[in-house]
């Protein structure tokens, strides 16, 4: 292809600062985000990227030099993290800054209204973009297998809850299976990519995959 200009966007919200008994979110979407800009500049094509939360954080302008690598790099690690999720409103707004016709990464957990984040992202798809979602989930998010006592601090605010793991790890399973599926199914009917990432799984074998399937498809 010619032209190719793509923009990664990267939740830095505080909920990517979890972790548990594997690495940080915050860490597996940056590498994620360094290895998908080391892919396109070794293509000589240009890559923009966008931190936010519930606000931008910062802004790297589109370019084919490899600085960007180091910039995406720096940015993921001096990152404080602190500040509340509010993907599906900040989807809407960066669509503007986005533009037309861009090949769009989004690196998020996704932790918020299903609606509200693919009500941002068809105003990603009403501007032509490509849409590509990497999902990224600790593996005890998935599957809360935790048999003893648990204080579950909330993220994003100062909440306490003390619980029994066993005791709801089947409803929060279904439940969290269930949001699973969601974001699933409306991807599908939207036709963008959606990447399950798991954070105990190695972040490069994940990418691979993808793009091997992305070129065999002739997606380029």
């Amino acid at each position: 292809e010619t032209n190719f200009i793509g923009h990664i966007l990267v939740d830095v919200s505080e909920t990517m600062r979890f972790e548990y008994a594997n690495r940080r979110k915050r860490d597996y979407a940056g590498f994620l985000a360094v290895s998908i800009a080391m892919a396109i500049i070794s293509q000589n094509d240009m890559i923009a990227a966008t931190f936010f939360s519930d606000r931008i954080r910062e802004s790297i302008p589109a370019t084919g030099a490899s600085e960007i690598i180091n910039k995406i790099s720096d940015h993921m690690q001096r990152s404080e993290m602190k500040d509340k999720t509010a993907i599906g409103r900040m989807l809407g707004l960066l669509a503007e800054q986005v533009g037309r016709r861009k090949c769009v990464f989004i690196i998020s957990d996704f932790f918020n209204d299903v609606t509200s984040i693919f009500d941002g992202i068809k105003r990603l798809l009403y501007s032509t973009n490509e849409v590509i979602l990497f999902h990224v989930i600790d593996p005890i998010e998935k599957d809360f297998d935790y048999p003893g006592q648990v204080e579950l601090i909330e993220l994003e605010g100062a909440d306490k809850t003390l619980v029994q793991g066993n005791q709801i790890r089947e409803s929060y399973n279904r439940l969290f299976g269930e949001y699973l599926k969601r974001m699933q199914d409306e991807s599908r009917k939207l036709g963008i990519d959606y990447i399950f990432c798991d954070t105990s799984r190695n972040f490069g074998v994940t990418l691979a995959e993808y793009l091997n399937t992305r070129v065999s498809r002739g997606a380029g």
